[in-house]
């Protein structure tokens, strides 16, 4: 795996579209692991609580985290 991209997310149609930009973009499953943790509902995970979780649970040799409104639109 080469890319872990992790997102702590709030909103589901802001990290939906952050998805797609980052697959339209050429990070495709085959490549990366697109790992998040849900605050949907509610304040599950603090940043500090996500970022550890994410630092344990990646795979990918380069680890990505990023907000859920990041869209790769640009060359």
């Amino acid at each position: 795996m080469e890319f872990s991209i992790c997102t702590l997310v709030t909103r589901k149609g802001e990290y939906s579209e952050m998805l797609q930009s980052f697959l339209d973009a050429g990070f495709s499953e085959n490549i990366c692991e697109f790992l998040f943790v849900d605050n949907v509902s509610g304040n599950n995970y603090d940043a500090f609580e996500a970022v550890n979780l994410f630092l344990h649970q990646s795979k990918g040799k380069y680890v990505i985290i990023c907000h859920q409104d990041i869209l790769i639109d640009k060359d």
